[in-house]
């Protein structure tokens, strides 16, 4: 009797070991600063150009892309998307996402011309494990010759509150 309950026991625990060992992978994901690169330019004096380089193993969602020049909104016809890759998300359904890389091309209204414009950016995505990261807030300083500020600040919180820069890694504690 008592070798059944140990064989019972040691049955019931298989698939509990079997998920700590799929879960490795999950524990260490990438920063979404990491996994999302982006980078923003200046194409011409009436578009900005903004680039994401997707990590492997990662993607984004087209439509949580959302853009504002200075502060106020973008419309989405002045915001240009690719096509993305048809996805089955089992909790958002049919989704349209990005993987490698993305490339949105922003249209740029008169009103600022060349001047210095602020661009700040809320995209999000998830990882393949399933883990799906919150709203990645950036903010581009884009000089009026063109230029960048070297890199975007990360921002977090309800408004544009500035966020540090981590480790480079992210724990599990991450979900939908």
């Amino acid at each position: 009797m008592r070798r059944r309950v140990l064989t019972v026991v040691a049955l019931l625990a298989l698939p509990v070991a079997g998920g700590a060992a799929a879960s490795g992978p999950a524990d260490e994901l990438l920063e979404a600063e990491m996994a999302f690169q982006s980078s923003a330019r200046r194409a011409d004096p009436k578009t900005i150009e903004l680039r994401f380089a997707v990590a492997p193993g990662y993607y984004l969602y087209k439509k949580r892309f959302q853009v504002a020049l200075d502060g106020r909104p973008v419309r989405p016809e002045a915001l240009r998307l690719p096509r993305g890759q048809m996805k089955t998300d089992p909790t958002f359904g049919r989704v349209e996402t990005f993987r490698k890389s993305v490339r949105l091309l922003i249209s740029v209204p008169p009103t600022v011309g060349t001047h210095a414009v602020q661009l700040d950016v809320i995209s999000q995505g998830c990882a393949d494990s399933g883990i799906c990261y919150p709203p990645l807030k950036q903010r581009f300083r884009l000089l009026a010759d063109g230029a960048l500020n070297d890199r975007p600040e990360s921002l977090a919180g309800s408004g544009f509150a500035h966020r540090a820069p981590g480790s480079g890694s992210l724990s599990k504690s991450l979900t939908r």
